[in-house]
């Protein structure tokens, strides 16, 4: 018995010693262990060490005729542990995998002028993160990704105010009399890196971290009836940011993931347009 306890010590530190009269033998991180006593004998099996997955040792030792055996063992695919008849087998999680996620949701408009009223179940963002790459460094539920995606977001009106573009500047202005609006919106379209600490558990979860946004195209559209004709208005030029960073946390209920970023930076350039930020929220599938 006093060689099983030493044994059982040493398999919770990662390494197993077996003790014969005064000869040592320590394995280190063997991949399975076998102490079994009957009938007098203590046989001790040892497979698999560190850098050599088909070693093999065995010992039998003069032991108490007491039945029991205990076993531990470590596989690349499982964590597996045995005292007993108690048997706990749970598949180890990948260190490194690659996700792909679409995400739809709603964009409004803070800090923007008082005439600007952006409708947010009527402003759109749709957003694909073409590549996500995780990485758990403790083989638990904390890990890190990096990604890479592409991101519409659209900013609409439907008051009687809309964007007109005018001798380089993009203007708050009243539809002309007699006019019925339709709608007045700003398109932006971005290539974004979202960088995150994200936690998983088997039915929750969250994530927080910084989206940075290379917004690369905007533009204006119009839509309105004038003397019972329909007039749209077009233009391909917004004067977008060029950079700006969301601020961006997620929470998963029963597998299901919820989103909301915030951009403390303005959308649009405030020497030729009027002044907003962005904050979107939604689902991610």
């Amino acid at each position: 018995m006093k060689h099983l306890l030493i044994l059982s010590a040493l398999l919770i530190s990662g390494a197993a010693t077996a003790r014969a009269q005064s000869d040592t033998l320590e394995i280190e991180q063997p991949q399975n262990v076998k102490v079994i006593t009957s009938t007098g004998e203590l046989t001790v099996v040892v497979t698999g060490k560190q850098g050599d997955p088909n070693y093999s040792y065995s010992n039998t030792l003069q032991a108490n005729p007491n039945n029991f055996i205990l076993g531990s063992g470590i596989d690349p695919e499982t964590w597996q542990f045995r005292v007993g008849p108690v048997h706990i087998n749970r598949p180890r999680k990948a260190r490194h995998s690659i996700e792909s996620r679409f995400a739809f949701g709603w964009d409004t408009a803070p800090k923007s002028p008082a005439q600007m009223e952006v409708h947010p179940f009527k402003s759109w963002e749709l957003w694909w993160i073409v590549c996500d790459q995780c990485f758990r460094p403790w083989n638990n539920g904390h890990m890190f990704s990096v990604g890479i995606g592409l991101d519409w977001r659209n900013y609409r009106m439907k008051e009687d105010v809309r964007f007109n573009k005018r001798d380089g500047q993009i203007l708050l202005e009243n539809y002309a009399e007699g006019a019925r609006p339709g709608y007045s919106r700003v398109k932006v379209f971005s290539l974004n890196f979202p960088i995150r600490y994200q936690f998983r558990a088997r039915h929750a979860g969250f994530s927080v971290g910084p989206v940075i946004n290379f917004n690369l195209h905007s533009s204006l559209r119009t839509k309105y009836k004038l003397d019972g004709r329909k007039h749209i208005e077009k233009n391909s030029n917004a004067y977008v940011t060029p950079v700006t960073v969301d601020l961006m946390a997620t929470v998963r209920v029963c597998g299901i993931d919820a989103y909301m970023k915030y951009s403390p930076c303005d959308v649009l350039r405030t020497a030729r347009a009027p002044r907003f930020q962005s904050l979107s929220f939604g689902f991610m599938l």
